[in-house]
């Protein structure tokens, strides 16, 4: 290398003519990289089919639907031999018995009461649909396969809600199965031409759904499956517990009983009640919205924070 042009000869013989480099001003060559127009790109719909493939293929999706509709059916079950109980005993006393309107009624909302107790464990299926990843890991390569949270959270979101709708279906149709052959025992079969019997089907579905996607939101908050589980049981069985305490202590005080009122296991409740409001109550299409004000809360919050938070 001479030191007047800070060059240097590259690779040629001895009093040959050689190649000189300027090492001090070479630039790297540039690369162009043009998009394939051939390639469709990640629509919506199938990162919606990819959640739902996640969902459907995790093994805890299997085990808690399974264990819920085992659970809906013997409570149907039960709830049919109670009925049977019931009816031969005002059959011997018949002063004492319910009007014959008062037992078909019994003979629809007794077993799908059942569905109450099966929603905790619905409501982990929509906990672990977003924990699960956290927990793994497996968040980051969804992430890099999908950039967009929000598009991503939307997807994880409505898969968790047609999961749950379709084994709350699921779980609906067994339950009138199971009961249904008790109450034509005794003439009591519910009228599936009438509003209200509908009203209680379609508001049960509803209400599970709901509860579903509340645990998703919580899972989405907490990032911890443990967490969101207990959060949400807490939230189901032991707050109206707790608030019934209440109540009694402070002597129906009306700001004690409006949070008794709204909370969202009483809201499941009302929202299931065919007519008009009660007095001191709550009307089906005011707990309706409550609940979806009690769910929006949640996912809405829960998909803040997973933008916003690293994975």
């Amino acid at each position: 290398m001479t030191p007047e042009t800070g060059s240097s000869s590259v690779g040629h013989p001895q009093g040959a003519p050689g190649l000189r480099l300027n090492t001090c001003t070479a630039t790297e060559p540039q690369r162009r990289f043009e998009v394939d127009p051939a390639l469709s790109g990640l629509s919506f719909l199938r990162v919606l089919r990819s959640e739902l493939q996640k969902l459907v293929w995790l093994r805890a999706t299997w085990w808690l639907g399974a264990s819920a509709l085992v659970l809906v059916l013997l409570f149907a079950w039960m709830s049919g031999a109670s009925l049977n109980s019931m009816i031969s005993w005002q059959q011997e006393d018949p002063g004492a018995g319910l009007p014959e309107a008062a037992l078909r009624d019994m003979a629809l909302e007794t077993p799908l009461t059942g569905l109450y107790f099966a929603v905790i464990l619905l409501g982990c299926i929509g906990v672990i649909a977003i924990t699960s990843e956290h927990a793994s890991g497996s968040v980051r390569s969804s992430l890099s396969a999908v950039p967009r949270r929000v598009v991503l959270y939307t997807a994880k979101v409505l898969a968790t809600a047609v999961v749950l709708g379709v084994l709350a279906a699921l779980m609906i149709v067994g339950i009138l199965a199971v009961a249904l052959p008790f109450a034509a025992t005794h003439g009591l079969t519910p009228d599936f031409t009438a509003t209200e019997t509908w009203h209680r089907l379609i508001t049960h579905w509803a209400g599970v759904v709901l509860a579903g996607l509340v645990g998703f939101g919580l899972g989405a908050i907490l990032r911890s499956t443990a967490g969101g589980i207990v959060t949400l049981a807490i939230l189901l069985f032991v707050l109206p517990m707790a608030m019934e305490i209440l109540v009694s202590v402070t002597e129906e005080s009306e700001l004690v009983m409006t949070l008794y009122r709204w909370q969202f296991a009483n809201l499941m409740s009302s929202f299931t009640v065919p007519g008009p409001a009660p007095r001191d109550g709550i009307g089906s299409f005011a707990a309706g919205v409550g609940m979806g004000a009690w769910t929006a809360v949640m996912t809405v919050t829960g998909g803040l924070l997973f933008r916003r938070r690293d994975a």
